[in-house]
């Protein structure tokens, strides 16, 4: 299996650095033969705290990776969750030399939780990650949000929140306020 992990690396938080550090943990655990890769919310490797430097297949920032798709592809995105591309459009860098990342080519992508689907990270993060868990959908790769923290939102962004995290395959919340945001979505539960 080759699964993608999206995490809140690089944003000079311990706290965060942990969640992905424990997500890489547990999929290590339950997939030992996976062939895992990280992208992070900023263009720096996440770093295991307290703990020599791991060797990471890092792939650069989701807004990296969102630079490199297509207009068409965006298109695609935007029509596949029911909403124009200027909504789920982040604000994002040049991209970094080299091929763009397939995402069909992953067999899951698992987005680390945090406080990372609020808007005061709107245009940096929150966009991003919701444009890549919807082009992985729209690819027939599923989609799962481990211990999400979700809020405060704009009632446009928890529109488009709630598009995308319903077509995923699971989703985890971290309290019980985030599972009251996404109410009568599937495959949504507490974990925190």
């Amino acid at each position: 299996d080759r699964i993608l992990v999206v995490a809140p690396g690089g944003v000079d938080n311990l706290g965060d650095d942990a969640i992905t550090w424990s997500v890489l943990d547990r999929i290590a655990a339950t997939h030992p033969s996976a062939a895992v890769e990280v992208l992070s919310d900023r263009d720096v490797p996440p770093q295991r705290p307290g703990r020599p430097v791991v060797p990471l297949a890092w792939n650069g920032s989701v807004a990296e990776w969102w630079s490199s798709v297509s207009g068409s592809l965006r298109s695609e995105i935007a029509a596949h969750v029911g909403v124009a591309v200027s909504r789920i459009d982040p604000v994002a860098p040049s991209p970094r030399p080299g091929a763009p990342l397939d995402l069909s080519s992953y067999d899951l992508v698992v987005v680390a939780g945090g406080g990372n689907l609020a808007s005061p990270v709107a245009d940096g993060v929150l966009q991003a990650r919701l444009a890549l868990a919807a082009c992985a959908d729209l690819l027939g790769v599923p989609v799962i949000w481990s211990g999400q923290g979700i809020g405060p939102l704009e009632p446009d962004q928890l529109d488009l929140v709630r598009r995308v995290l319903g077509r995923s395959a699971a989703v985890s919340c971290r309290d019980p306020g985030s599972v009251g945001l996404l109410d009568g979505l599937p495959a949504v539960e507490l974990v925190g």
